[in-house]
Formats: C-alpha cells, structure tokens, sequence
C-alpha cells in the first residue's frame, strides 16, 4: 500500500499483490514431481519470482498469472 499526497488531499493506492505458489504446490497443483518443475523453470517455460534477498538458498514463487499462462502455452488442439 502506498500513501500518495497531492494538493490538500491524501489517495490511499492499494497495491494488488498476485497469488504467489512455491514451486512444491505448482507441483501438487500440477501431479508432478518438482523436479519437472524445476526443469520448465531452469528452461525458461515458466517464469518465477526469485525472493531470497541475497541469500543462498533460492527462494523461487511462481505467481498464478504465470502458471496460467505456462498452462496456456502447453494446451494441445
């Protein structure tokens, strides 16, 4: 959320936030292992959010929008 002050008014700006899944609940989600998961990822098929801040240890979410649009782009005619 920010606050955003103009001229003798103050708007309140509501930042959406996406649904953000770890990469074992797109697993779940998906009935495969995360090991497939992380191969679409290390592939550039499905894109992730990257939090870990510096530290060593990755912590990747995937937002809703993006495993949709994987989804999508994985759908056979």
């Amino acid at each position: 959320m920010s606050i955003v002050a103009t001229a003798g008014e103050t708007r309140i700006e509501t930042l959406e936030v996406p649904r953000l899944y770890k990469v074992q609940e797109v697993a779940e989600l998906l009935q495969v292992g995360h090991t497939y998961v992380y191969e679409e990822i290390s592939q550039g098929r499905l894109k992730t959010i990257d939090l870990a801040n510096g530290e060593k240890r990755e912590k990747l979410r995937v937002a809703a929008d993006d495993l949709q649009a994987f989804l999508d782009s994985r759908r056979v005619r």
